[in-house]
């Protein structure tokens, strides 16, 4: 008797612990559904993240393509009106490398040097007429270096064209020259904030004129201004097309 109940008791122990490990299964089993479901819900909201993007990065584009849209006619209307960068009489050398412009030659012993750059050069319009183009040119500040033979000194004349408001003041009333000197420098190659430059705002107008005629005999004169006007206005517009379709260049890629 006792042995039947003992085998009896197995038996059920048996029972109770298979179905404990069936029901274990199924809830392990339905763990990792919903696990699994909690992960590819998780993968869900990822995907749901992605394509939210996909709309920015193609309002990025339909941008990108509007902006190349209009780089292109601007390179167009420009190409219309492209100016042919002009030449120097006078024997100038002219070198020049983008923006960057230098002019050289020699005049009676003395080396002449001149430097400038058309970057900022363009002054504001004065009319407000946006399709109005015919005083856009390019107003350089230039260097002027004079080196005489025998000595390691340099003169080194500040060169502008003035301004209309520069032109009511009394300092530039009657100028004969169509630009001015600001400064000039005495230096041996190299002008650090320990040389002197001397400014002419307050300089007596003997003096001031006596520097004009310097450089008007150099070959700096009217006829050089006017024509580094035109080659700088030139360089200026070339600068400015090549500027425009790098940047296109750019956004394509």
């Amino acid at each position: 008797m006792a042995s039947f109940l003992k085998k009896g008791f197995s038996i059920l122990s048996s029972t109770v612990v298979s179905q404990r490990l069936t029901t274990l299964r199924k809830c392990s089993s339905g763990f990792n559904l919903v696990q699994c479901s909690s992960m590819r819900s998780s993968s869900l909201l990822c995907s749901n993240k992605i394509s939210l993007n996909i709309p920015v990065k193609a309002y990025s584009s339909d941008a990108d393509r509007e902006f190349l849209n209009v780089l292109n006619e601007e390179v167009r209307l420009e190409k219309e009106q492209m100016y042919e960068i002009p030449s120097f009489s006078g024997e100038w050398k002219v070198s020049r490398d983008g923006p960057d412009c230098k002019l050289s030659k020699d005049v009676r012993g003395d080396s002449v040097q001149i430097s400038f750059n058309v970057n900022s050069s363009v002054p504001p319009l004065e009319t407000e007429d946006p399709n109005d183009t015919d005083e856009v040119r390019a107003e350089p500040d230039f260097m002027v270096d004079v080196k005489k033979s025998g000595t390691s000194d340099i003169l080194t004349f500040e060169c502008f064209f003035p301004n209309d408001e520069d032109q009511q003041d009394s300092q530039y009333d009657e100028r004969e020259s169509n630009y001015c000197i600001r400064s000039l420098t005495m230096h041996t190659g190299k002008i650090t904030e320990s040389t002197y430059s001397m400014e002419t705002e307050h300089l007596d107008t003997g003096l001031y004129n006596n520097l004009m005629n310097f450089l008007n005999a150099r070959g700096v004169d009217n006829i050089f201004s006017d024509e580094l006007v035109q080659y700088a206005t030139a360089v200026e517009n070339n600068c400015y097309i090549q500027a425009l379709e790098r940047l296109g260049n750019f956004i394509r890629k």
